[in-house]
């Protein structure tokens, strides 16, 4: 999914830099490593779930510090409402409309700029 969506947006907005992680663990260890505007993921993830990802995240940076965009094909309010209640700043539900993605990309990234 990542590729695809590194891909697909890439095509439409190619100055944006991804940094891409093949596990939930490894995208924690890049934001302890490195700064980023926005973290894009998906609930169903190798060993660490999407949902427990997002707890993570957000016992370190609040929702203005760091959007989180959950991308899924998962579409349940079962789901959907804990994602939100952990801090999630917007979903897109997959398939997913490029247009809608970086839409919502943009918009965290220009409120981040404004106080």
């Amino acid at each position: 999914m990542a590729e695809l969506v590194r891909d697909t947006v890439g095509v439409v907005a190619p100055d944006v830099e991804w940094t891409l992680a093949a596990s939930a663990e490894m995208g924690l260890r890049s934001l302890q490593q490195d700064s980023y505007d926005a973290l894009l993921t998906c609930i169903e993830l190798p060993g660490m779930n999407g949902l427990d990802l997002i707890r993570h995240v957000r016992a370190t940076y609040r929702a203005r510090e760091l959007p989180i965009i959950v991308v899924s094909s998962l579409i349940d309010d079962d789901i959907t409402w804990p994602v939100y209640l952990a801090g999630a700043n917007a979903w897109v539900a997959r398939p997913f409309d490029t247009d809608i993605l970086l839409d919502n990309v943009m918009t965290f990234m220009d409120d981040r700029g404004t106080d």
